[in-house]
């Protein structure tokens, strides 16, 4: 019966009260409004790892990647920050490894203000900011820690600081969405997941242990006035606004895949596995509001097509689409990504999207 529906998005228009008490829509979506989309992508490689040149050599992590309006790029390797401008030529260095003003111990996540500052995560309890031209500016002490990984770290307007942290409760340990102000003291939890991937024994944690197949919580900023999040094993995503209120609920009909034995295999006994293969790896958002959710596939899969599905900022599902490499950013209509060779050299790829200006905002378009 689905099978037979051109095109169905199931308005519930359930409207359920929170604990904040406001009202939300919520949305099932079956298939996409404007069907099957093929984007026409336009390939520039911006980085090509150089082995011996430290400025264009990288070490075994490769980490966050960063994009600002102007289209400069900024690459976490390791420890330090490197940054390149539009066409992949380098600019310089961003801070260094030492325990002073503006030096890092342990990076691990980028974020670019609107207004051009650089925000970086250092042990998940420090943000260094640097304004755009390298310079340091301040040093914000967070009263908690941002977890490891991308997208879990996003700046607003007033300078309130929206992260994803790991909290023990009498449940068991939570990843948290909070929003905390420009001192880091936490103001607002927003969002609450398990985090199952902390192995707890008696009154000691075991530790977390992140693989390909992990149950994870993502959240990104869209038009950086709202947050999307979401548990990676269930297809449904929130839309909260800067206040913490949650205004949508969107999910998609998505058959579950089961992990099968050699997968467990590949990830080592001390692995820990949901009850089936993660729905996405990613979401990311446009300059529009469309929500791109980054699917998630086998480790054995050979093909290297992702598949994305689109949705607009009402969360109604406008898109299926497949590209030819994992993105890790898009801005000003172009995808990024970071793509290793048979000899483990690193390639920085911008995908410019020439029917950018084509897609459809909403289902209604």
């Amino acid at each position: 019966m689905k099978k037979t529906l051109s095109s169905l998005v199931i308005m519930m228009g359930m409207l359920s009260l929170q604990t904040t008490g406001n009202a939300y829509d919520e949305i099932l979506n079956l298939l996409p409004k404007h069907g099957q989309l093929q984007f026409e992508l336009q390939e520039n490689v911006l980085i090509r790892e150089i082995e011996g040149d430290p400025n264009y050599s990288f070490g075994r992590a490769l980490g966050d990647l960063a994009v600002d309006k102007e289209g400069n790029l900024f690459v976490l390797d390791f420890d330090r920050i490197l940054k390149y401008d539009s066409h992949g030529k380098f600019i310089g260095m961003i801070g260094k490894k030492g325990e002073g003003p503006g030096e890092f111990k342990q990076p691990n996540n980028i974020f670019i203000h609107e207004r051009g500052d650089v925000y970086i995560s250092d042990l998940g309890r420090i943000l260094h900011v640097f304004g755009n031209d390298g310079k340091y500016v301040k040093q914000i002490i967070l009263r908690f820690m941002v977890l490891f990984g991308t997208n879990n770290l996003f700046v607003d307007r007033d300078e309130n600081i929206f992260a994803a942290m790991t909290e023990m409760s009498e449940s068991g340990p939570n990843t948290v969405l909070v929003k905390a102000d420009l001192n880091g003291k936490i103001l607002k939890k927003i969002e609450f997941a398990p985090d199952r991937n902390i192995k707890v024994k008696g009154s000691g944690v075991m530790g977390r242990l992140i693989h390909r197949y992990s149950e994870r919580f993502y959240f990104c900023s869209v038009q950086e006035t709202l947050l999307c999040c979401g548990t990676n094993t269930k297809y449904k995503l929130k839309l909260y606004d800067l206040d913490g209120n949650l205004k949508t609920a969107f999910s998609k009909e998505e058959d579950a895949k089961t992990i099968s034995t050699e997968e467990k295999k590949y990830f080592g006994p001390d692995a820990v596995f949901p009850s089936h293969r993660p729905f996405f790896d990613n979401i990311l958002s446009d300059e529009d509001g469309r929500i791109y959710v980054v699917k998630s596939k086998s480790i054995f899969e050979k093909n290297s097509t992702i598949e994305i599905d689109i949705f607009g900022l009402n969360g109604q599902y406008l898109y299926r689409t497949e590209v030819p490499f994992t993105p890790r950013a898009i801005v000003k209509g172009s995808f990024y990504s970071i793509e290793q060779d048979e000899n483990q050299m690193r390639t920085i790829k911008k995908w410019m999207i020439r029917n950018y200006r084509e897609l459809k905002i909403n289902s209604n378009d």
